[in-house]
């Protein structure tokens, strides 16, 4: 499993904007943890893939997007947990914060 947690604070009282100050009163914590489902690769690939030095250089030995991801059968939930940060769940904290997703794209 690939775990990731948010957590989201803001003081409502206080003017909305990306550059406006905020004090932590409420707080929002969400989890959510997708499961990876990897094949069986033989000791020789293995060795090949720890060789190419991939399995060194991130988070969790593996990258969805590099070598690791040949490994993979399947990802039961949200995948972009698994490259990073969940846009999903991303979007409904900031929602609870009084930010829409296209205020970040200015």
């Amino acid at each position: 499993m690939a775990y990731r947690a948010l957590v989201g604070a803001a003081d409502p009282g206080l003017p909305r904007g990306l550059g406006s100050p905020r004090r932590s009163i409420s707080r929002r914590v969400e989890a959510i943890a997708p499961t990876v489902r990897f094949g069986a690769p033989s000791e020789r690939k293995i060795a090949a893939y720890v060789a190419s030095g991939e399995p060194l250089a991130v988070a969790g030995v593996f990258t969805l997007d590099g070598r690791g991801g040949w490994f993979v059968d399947g990802i039961d939930g949200d995948h972009g947990n698994v490259l990073g940060i969940s846009l999903p769940l991303l979007r409904r904290l900031l929602a609870d914060l009084g930010f829409g997703v296209t205020e970040l794209w200015a």
